[in-house]
């Protein structure tokens, strides 16, 4: 045991320690306790340094995704720049060209600082190194100019709806994301939909349904938001709130996406959803309805005895997509869906219920 001087013991302790017959006990419990006082010296200070060291190479490791992208950045920034010289020295048109040129580098330098979500102080730094090679003040000096961060969002309140909605737009949030991804060769991309409530609140009914996107081909990107409703309850009014959504998704399915001059097809893979959320977006009946069944024409017989509904018949005939749009099924329908504008949606086999279909 490491010796310590009795200065670390107060007064007060020994006085007490010396009136007990347990004199040396007591005193090593009490040079133990004085111990814990003195802050701890380690005794190997390289190996601190080391560790120190490494945390710091493990830190600058989860960074590589985002220096390697910003390095692609300034060698595109390396590229304007000779051009903007030489720009200066040739006619009025090319001198055009290169600004527009750097204002493009700018817009992808706005959104390489949101992607990876880079803090303003350190995009701040960077600004004050790009300006002094990028001629015409192309850059802001401030990161907060640089991203336009609106302090106001554009919500539109609809009393058919009854409640508040937000719009991003599916383009936009595509284009943004693959712009940066790091798979650029991809030529193709198949959306995965979610729509569902989402509780806010413990005290009273108020919820968010959003709107999400995924993109089947790439794992790595997390649900893309494209729209928020919020209200008390859920759509009052479904087809106002699949709206702009429904005019976003034709769009795309009909043009597709350009990303960096580079033409990329899109597709929607089907829409995922709980049963109760599948059924209203469809326009149909609930679960617990005697024509509920989303797959087949069963007819459901209520049980008395367990209070559910029950569905005995294993063989009943598929529905289709054509006897759905034509109201074939009788007592299955509630409303129009807005969803059956959609290119090419199949109103049954793309609304999969559990593993029925490999999302």
């Amino acid at each position: 045991m490491p010796k310590f001087p009795k200065k670390l013991i107060t007064n007060e302790i020994w006085r007490r320690i010396k009136r007990n017959g347990s004199f040396r006990v007591k005193k090593k419990a009490m040079i133990v306790e004085a111990a814990k006082r003195v802050p701890e010296i380690n005794p190997n200070p390289m190996e601190s340094t080391a560790n120190g060291w490494q945390q710091e190479v493990a830190n600058v490791s989860q960074m590589e995704p985002a220096i390697a992208s910003f390095m692609d950045v300034v060698e595109a920034s390396k590229g304007h720049a000779g051009t903007t010289q030489s720009a200066e020295e040739g006619p009025a048109g090319s001198n055009v060209d290169s600004k527009s040129s750097m204002y493009e580098f700018r817009d992808h330098l706005k959104t390489w600082a949101i992607t990876h979500q880079i803090k303003h102080t350190a995009v701040n730094s960077l600004l004050t190194i790009l300006k002094t090679n990028i001629p015409d003040n192309v850059l802001p000096a401030d990161a907060r100019t640089l991203v336009k961060t609106p302090a106001k969002v554009q919500i539109t309140h609809d009393d058919e709806m009854g409640g508040e909605y937000w719009h991003y737009g599916l383009q936009k949030v595509l284009t943004k994301v693959l712009m940066f991804s790091k798979n650029q060769s991809i030529t193709k991309i198949s959306l995965i939909v979610n729509i569902d409530g989402v509780p806010i609140s413990k005290s009273s009914t108020s919820a968010f349904w959003p709107i999400l996107v995924k993109i089947h081909e790439m794992d790595e990107i997390a649900p893309l938001v494209v729209g928020i409703f919020s209200g008390m309850y859920k759509p009052k009014d479904v087809n106002s709130f699949l709206r702009r959504f429904v005019d976003d998704m034709n769009v795309l399915l009909q043009h597709g996406i350009s990303i960096n001059n580079r033409a990329i097809e899109v597709t929607l893979r089907c829409f995922v959803c709980d049963t109760p959320a599948r059924a209203m977006l469809r326009g149909v009946i609930g679960h617990n309805g005697y024509a509920s069944c989303l797959k087949c024409v069963t007819e459901g017989e209520y049980c008395y005895s367990h209070g559910k509904m029950i569905f005995p018949e294993l063989n009943a005939a598929l529905r289709t997509d054509s006897a759905f749009r034509s109201r074939t099924y009788e007592g299955h329908h509630k409303h129009d869906s807005i969803l059956e504008e959609i290119t090419r949606l199949d109103m049954i086999k793309d609304f999969p219920i559990g593993c029925e279909k490999d999302y």
